[in-house]
């Protein structure tokens, strides 16, 4: 998980854009936003320093390397570097910030830290896990690896997207399951809305034709008896 920085803009945690849904629950409510691009600070030129004006030696490569080593892999080595590599999954990283404040959950910083400890398991287990809500008289999570191994977090979650999620005091004593179950609605219907609003957004932009011409009624009584011969 990627958080926003603290003491972030109000403009930054609350945009103005266009593609910014939201979803209430009663556990909690979710928005998502495209996430804001922040151009790092450029440092000030370092000065020159004395060492810098100094001429440097050539490098020794005497003792680097074996003399009977080989720049070139073998083919069982190159086999399970290959193998090594395909298995190899590069972790995806959810642009999430938790607000648990004093007032809605709680003045304890252990109970807001455990509800924000809570809420995160519950977005992993719907994310990574694909868990879901088992059983009607005992609660259990239910794993779906088989659905997650083809789809994954994309699923789940929009890339470019920033997830912000406002806590109450519930989280804290809430069924793991039901959490689970309830964030599996909100991510899905924020990805649905916020698919309709980019396609809205892009239809928008394609220009209208424009209209028709406005014919007189001798020329549309021409227009007329053309069709009529054809």
């Amino acid at each position: 998980f990627r958080s926003l920085p603290y003491a972030s803009p109000t403009s930054v945690l609350f945009p103005s854009s266009p593609l910014h849904f939201t979803y209430t629950a009663p556990l909690f409510s979710l928005r998502c936003f495209p996430s804001p691009r922040s151009r790092p600070a450029k440092l000030p030129p370092r000065p020159p320093s004395p060492s810098s004006e100094r001429p440097t030696p050539p490098p020794s490569l005497i003792a680097t390397t074996a003399p009977s080593s080989s720049p070139f892999l073998s083919p069982s080595e190159l086999r399970a570097r290959t193998t090594a590599l395909k298995n190899l999954r590069k972790p995806y990283t959810m642009d999430l910030t938790i607000f648990a404040s004093k007032k809605k959950v709680h003045k304890s910083a252990v109970i807001r830290e455990r509800c924000k400890r809570r809420l995160r398991e519950a977005v992993r287990l719907a994310v990574v896990r694909g868990a879901r809500a088992d059983g009607k008289e005992e609660q259990r999570v239910r794993i779906e690896d088989e659905d997650v191994r083809v789809l994954g977090p994309r699923k789940w979650l929009l890339p470019g997207y920033h997830y912000i999620a406002s806590i109450s005091l519930e989280i804290y004593r809430a069924p793991l399951p039901n959490l689970v179950e309830d964030m599996r609605k909100a991510l899905s219907t924020l990805r649905k809305k916020a698919e309709n609003g980019m396609l809205a957004q892009q239809l928008s932009k394609i220009p209208s034709p424009p209209p028709d011409p406005v014919l007189d009624e001798d020329e549309a009584a021409k227009l007329e008896e053309q069709r009529r011969l054809h």
